[in-house]
């Protein structure tokens, strides 16, 4: 599948911004090429939104556990958000190429440690890619 160039020049863009190479660009380049060309623009903002949750929670649940009420609370919403975003994803890549659905399938969808590791590494680059909206959205005022 073909990746425009104006797609590529925006993850350029937030890897400069972030100071980080995405080890899951092509992955990226390849969501955001499909949701703009599907018309589902809002399920990337959605997944990109989920992935910022879903890395802060699990970064909180290591660092304090899930003994308490509220963060078994946390651990719930966490799981449900994470299921929720391979539903985005799926849904996503739903009209792609085989051979991009794919490389999905064997590096996010199969149970694996591996797997896990690749999900938590594409969600975090995702949630850097909401991090980059969200600081270079224009003033509502001006």
């Amino acid at each position: 599948m073909e990746v425009r160039n104006k797609v590529k020049e925006i993850i350029s863009t937030i890897e400069d911004y972030a100071q980080k190479k995405f080890q899951f660009r092509t992955e990226i380049e390849y969501l955001m090429e499909l949701s703009d060309k599907n018309k589902m623009q809002e399920h990337f903002d959605d997944l990109t939104f989920r992935a910022k949750f879903i890395i802060n929670a699990y970064n909180l649940l290591m660092r304090v556990g899930t003994e308490s009420s509220e963060t078994t609370k946390l651990s719930i919403e966490f799981k449900k958000n994470l299921e929720l975003a391979s539903d985005i994803i799926r849904g996503l890549i739903r009209n792609a190429p085989d051979e991009i659905k794919i490389i999905f399938q064997e590096r996010f969808e199969v149970n694996t440690g591996q797997n896990l590791e690749n999900m938590f590494g594409l969600l975090q680059e995702l949630s850097l890619i909401k991090n980059y909206f969200l600081d270079k959205r224009p003033p509502l005022i001006t």
